[in-house]
């Protein structure tokens, strides 16, 4: 029978176990503090877009409190059911008197 023999320190093992266990604990260490700068960086950010976002509706609540407080005087677009049909009223008046009138000069 074939058999390979085959002679391993066995302090030799643990330490070179031991070495790339330390290695990775440094190498995930570094990670992890980045991600947590990261993390942290963005945090500002928010918060610093948040407090301009807060600064603008304060800026925008005064504007609306200075519009509330001016009298501008406002011509409603709307108008009543009695004013079309006095409106309608006037023109057709305003038609039989230019009728007339047409009629008055085509006479003469």
């Amino acid at each position: 029978m074939l058999t390979i023999q085959l002679n391993i320190n066995v302090f030799l093992l643990a330490g070179i176990v031991a070495g790339t266990g330390l290695l990775g604990f440094i190498f995930r260490s570094q990670q992890i503090a980045s991600l947590r700068r990261k993390v942290i960086e963005l945090e500002n950010e928010m918060l610093s877009n948040h407090s301009e976002i807060l600064e603008l509706q304060r800026e925008n609540a005064a504007l609306e409190q200075q519009l509330k407080q001016l009298h501008i005087p406002v011509i409603s677009m709307k108008s009543t059911r009695e004013d079309k049909i006095s409106d309608a009223h006037d023109l057709a008046s305003k038609k039989v008197a230019s009728r007339k009138d047409n009629l008055k000069n085509s006479g003469s």
